[in-house]
């Protein structure tokens, strides 16, 4: 018996000695399941995976799904690669965006200086008034208006073209105005291209072919921005031509060192009176800084008549001065 029993115990148990997965009975008893043995192996079981990993691997598997529907989106190219694209043809065309926008604004800086037109002042004084020098008027006239200017100022362009031309009519032809002009340079760069510099010395030469209001109509008439090119050299001469000067004996003229210290003369003049500003007028002693209109300077001109006159009364009527034209 006991060997029979030792063999039904033996028939229970596989080659490795462990109790079969049914159940064995020894003495009418259960083995429990606890005294089962697993083979020993290099080769682990598995592990219970937990609930953090689960949701890692479904955060994994949404990020991977997400990025697949973006792909079929971006036709197959990869999302990455549409970025780049898309940023590189954004970045191309900013910089050619910003290359027309440069042109344009380059091209309205140069203005006139692009197509070298020029535009005709349509001034002309009558012969009468017109001196051999910088002179409106006769020598005898009871009042001198002295007008100090830069040929790069916008101001004195609108005196010189909308004012005075009321003060020739008003004042200068019945005899009662002379005008004197200076020109001066002070809002160059100095050096040997300073543009006030060039078109004050081109009026000298100017003077010399007996072109002077000729030549200053046109040049204030085609002003193109203080120090922008607009009075180099070669464009000065332009418009020297355009108003009916020599071209070839006004561009020697410019080298000339007599014309070239007359400027340097009449500025150091300019400074010497406290002129920093243009224009700056005086009648007599008295001072006028800025622009003022036909009709405020023919006040003035009227009382000084008025004062140089023996009898006290003006040559001028009142009110014969127009009122301004200044935009």
């Amino acid at each position: 018996m006991r060997d029979g029993a030792n063999r039904s115990v033996d028939a229970g148990l596989d080659q490795y000695g462990n109790a079969s997965s049914f159940d064995l009975r020894q003495n009418g008893g259960r083995i429990p399941r606890a005294r089962r043995r697993y083979p020993l192996s290099g080769k682990q079981q598995p592990t219970q995976t937990s609930r953090r990993d689960r949701r890692a691997a479904e955060r994994k598997e949404r990020f991977e799904l997400a990025r697949e529907q973006r792909r079929t989106r971006s036709g197959g190219s990869g999302g990455s690669g549409a970025s780049l694209v898309t940023t590189r043809n954004v970045t191309i065309a900013a910089v050619l965006v910003g290359v027309v926008i440069v042109a344009v604004v380059a091209a309205g800086q140069l203005g006139s200086k692009v197509t070298g037109t020029f535009q005709d002042p349509n001034i002309n004084y009558p012969a009468s008034v017109i001196g051999t020098d910088r002179t409106l008027g006769s020598s005898s006239a009871p009042v001198t208006l002295d007008v100090y200017e830069d040929f790069q100022c916008p101001i004195c362009a609108r005196y010189s073209l909308t004012e005075e031309p009321l003060l020739v009519s008003q004042y200068v032809t019945p005899g009662t105005l002379r005008i004197v002009h200076h020109d001066i340079a002070i809002l160059g760069r100095g050096g040997n291209d300073d543009e006030s510099k060039l078109a004050a010395t081109g009026a000298a030469c100017a003077v010399q072919q007996g072109k002077y209001w000729d030549y200053a109509h046109w040049v204030y008439m085609n002003q193109d921005g203080e120090n922008q090119g607009g009075f180099r050299r070669e464009r000065l001469q332009a418009i020297a031509e355009a108003a009916g000067l020599d071209g070839t004996a006004f561009n020697t003229c410019l080298d000339s060192p007599s014309a070239i210290q007359e400027v340097t003369d009449v500025t150091n003049q300019a400074v010497g009176l406290g002129i920093n500003s243009t224009p700056t007028m005086y009648i007599g002693d008295q001072q006028i800084v800025g622009l003022k209109s036909a009709q405020e300077l023919g006040a003035l001109i009227e009382a000084a008549a008025a004062s140089a006159s023996p009898g006290g009364t003006s040559s001028a009527a009142p009110g014969d001065a127009s009122p301004s034209t200044t935009p």
